[in-house]
């Protein structure tokens, strides 16, 4: 698990300039040894008919206190689910990163270790949730990790193509997209991906056939 940190470029019509944001990310087992997933939103927005894609973000894994205890992976090459690309529905909003090495000429994979993909599972499951929440209460120095079974969806993710999307009673806030929900305590099965300011929950994509096709072209990128 750990920090991905990088900016969305403005066109001018909207002032020009970059926005930085920070989100979270987990590593996960491929050929590469250098694949992440991460939040599409976390990776591509549209806003005004405008399509944003972040740029010079690195990875961060974990992160804690200012320390980078494994070395910062910058992002070479990104790519996001279909439906998230096409109308960023949050039912798909998942997305994969491939990472260069650290500065001492390690894969990500081998530094920090990867967990494995779960996909087309149950939703009953029991999650272990990460992230770095970045707004109060939280410290966004420190990771943070929830523990909670499913409970259930979002009724208003059943308006939008696609399975529905999940929920679990943890409360994180922005900076928390993207970080990985665990089962088994070694399989990736989840992400957050939004809440709701007046719940104490927050939802995250099923991970079905769309996020195994993702993984599947991703797995080999270099």
């Amino acid at each position: 698990m750990g920090l991905l940190v990088g900016q969305f470029k403005l066109p001018g019509f909207l002032g020009g300039g970059t926005i930085p944001f920070g989100c979270s990310a987990s590593v996960v087992s491929s050929e590469s040894a250098s694949l992440v997933l991460t939040a599409g939103h976390c990776i591509e927005l549209t806003l005004f008919g405008h399509r944003f894609w972040v740029s010079q973000a690195v990875f961060v894994p974990g992160f804690h206190d200012g320390q980078t205890p494994f070395g910062i992976f910058p992002v070479k090459s990104e790519a996001v689910l279909p439906g998230w690309l096409k109308s960023n529905n949050e039912n798909f909003d998942v997305g994969a990163m491939v990472l260069a090495r650290n500065g001492v000429g390690q894969r990500a994979g081998p530094a920090v270790g990867a967990l494995g993909l779960a996909t087309g599972q149950p939703t009953t499951q029991t999650f272990d949730a990460y992230g770095y929440p970045q707004a109060a209460p939280f410290d966004p120095d420190k990771q943070w990790h929830c523990q909670s079974p499913y409970s259930g969806t979002d009724p208003l993710s059943f308006a939008f193509p696609g399975p529905p999307t999940m929920r679990i009673d943890c409360v994180m806030t922005e900076g928390a997209s993207g970080g990985g929900w665990v089962i088994g305590g070694q399989y990736l099965n989840g992400l957050t991906a939004y809440g709701y300011p007046d719940q104490p929950f927050i939802y995250g994509p099923y991970f079905g056939r769309s996020v195994w096709k993702l993984f599947a072209r991703m797995r080999r990128v270099h």
